[in-house]
């Protein structure tokens, strides 16, 4: 029979108004390859903010985020929330 691998996945909240920079830093530091970004942003004319998700990988050959999605934030307030580590499959 055909053995199915599901990632494991681990929920991590970030520290509150965590830049881009700290997210490539925390990313590198805890060797995470895959995983879905909770982050928030809006432009500075803008009252609320917009909630996204996006997907990323790491890219240890330019030592960044590599988003699946090419949004560039721009004038955008951005703000990164929390990450769900898409870990190791595992057998079930």
């Amino acid at each position: 029979m055909n053995e199915i691998k599901i990632p494991s996945i681990e929920f991590v909240r970030l520290k509150k108004g965590i830049a881009e920079e700290e997210l490539n830093d925390y990313i590198a530091e805890n060797d995470d390859d895959s995983f879905i970004v909770y982050l928030r942003c809006k432009y500075d004319f803008e009252e609320e903010w917009t909630y996204l998700t996006e997907c990323a990988a790491w890219n240890g050959c330019e030592d960044t985020i590599s988003w699946l999605n090419d949004w560039y934030e721009g004038q955008q307030n951005v703000e990164y929330l929390a990450i769900s580590k898409l870990g190791e499959g595992y057998d079930c």
